[in-house]
């Protein structure tokens, strides 16, 4: 048996939430989302409820601590800026700076024969808003990690040692990626093993193992099933219970112990 076999026990996780739960919590959070303000305290109360019904292979037992005053100024920065360049061509089309939110003819009217200078502007806008929601989705990243405690004892904490400038090129990447229609899954497997390894704790770490075929065709299926609506719930679940189950948390131990990777 080699060294890291000896000191390095391998524990499996998986997700218990059920379906209806999950899909509600997404909700409220999405609805919260959408008034700006309180999109903070919608974040914090989905992932108490999601942290809490992940399970371990060991007994471990997870929470979410963090508050939603510690990061909601950053939530109202993202969405609020958000709204900038949509509200930029209502002032400037119709003296009405909310004509266009959430009104998509509007705005593809104003798109196909507005004034070209305007246009242009509105452009500029919305690719400025790249490097602030980059910057604003890492104190996010940092702040959902760091809320993470284990039942191991109260000095079991996590923190988040992702880069800016890393996690720009992993979202520009995932973005070029749809030129090639089924490419996302790859970068998009590829990033959650790079957001794992960048999670830190006091003799633990976490390791995603899953590849781009496994979550490829799981999310083909689950889009087919949309349509249908009623499946949701569901299928989006069983989604999230296959990422779950794909992450392996790492711990030191002086005992050998070694749990077998999920098969993909």
């Amino acid at each position: 048996m080699s060294v890291s076999e000896s000191t390095e026990e391998r524990v499996n996780l998986g997700y218990r939430g059920s379906a209806l739960g999950t899909f509600w919590w997404y909700l409220v959070a999405a609805v919260l989302g959408v008034f700006i303000i309180p999109a903070a305290w919608g974040a914090a109360i989905l992932y108490r409820w999601l942290i809490r019904r992940v399970s371990f292979s060991d007994g471990t037992r997870a929470a979410f601590e963090g508050r939603a005053d510690q990061v909601w100024g950053w939530f109202a920065l993202a969405a609020g800026y958000a709204h900038i360049p949509t509200v930029f061509a209502g002032a400037l089309t119709s003296g009405d700076p909310f004509a266009m939110n959430f009104n998509p003819e509007a705005l593809g009217n104003f798109l196909e024969s507005g004034d070209p200078s305007a246009i242009t502007v509105y452009y500029i806008l919305q690719v400025g808003y790249i490097p602030i929601g980059i910057y604003v989705l890492l104190v996010i990243y940092r702040w959902i990690v760091a809320g993470i405690r284990l039942s191991d004892g109260p000095d079991l904490h996590f923190i988040f040692i992702g880069r800016y400038l890393p996690l720009l090129g992993w979202l520009l990447l995932y973005a070029v990626s749809y030129i090639t229609i089924i490419g996302w899954a790859w970068v998009g497997t590829a990033f959650l093993r790079w957001f794992a390894s960048k999670v830190e704790g006091d003799g633990v770490r976490f390791k995603f193992v899953g590849r781009g075929w496994g979550l490829l065709w799981r999310v083909f299926v689950a889009s087919l099933l949309t349509i249908v609506i009623i499946p949701i719930p569901w299928v989006w679940t069983w989604v999230l219970r296959w990422l779950v189950r794909n992450t392996l948390m790492i711990k030191a131990t002086a005992s050998p112990s070694m749990a077998t990777a999920p098969e993909v």
